[in-house]
């Protein structure tokens, strides 16, 4: 889960990058997002859940716990959903 955050990461910084501004340097999602302008719903779902994530994924406390918080379902569903958002981002490189 914690690199389905980076590649949309880093895809949105790719997007500012191309539009002739240096990205910030930070984390957050959902500043980037604000960057890049309106995104559709269905895709700023995925956008707020990997915010939240991203930190407590890549350094746990408890590894055993939050292996057990993503299963194999969920961890294909966010995957599924990550991809959806990089096709959206993909398609405003063009």
């Amino acid at each position: 889960v914690f690199n389905f955050q980076q590649a949309i990461e880093f895809m949105m910084k790719a997007l500012i990058t191309v539009s002739k501004a240096n990205p910030p340097r930070t984390h957050d999602l959902l500043e980037l997002a604000g960057l890049l302008g309106s995104i559709p719903p269905a895709q700023r779902m995925v956008l707020d859940e990997l915010h939240d994530v991203s930190v407590p994924l890549r350094y746990p406390d408890d590894l055993d716990e939050a292996l057990e918080a993503y299963t194999y379902e969920e961890v294909k569903r966010i995957g599924d959903e990550t991809e959806k958002l990089l096709q959206w981002l993909k398609q405003k490189l063009s």
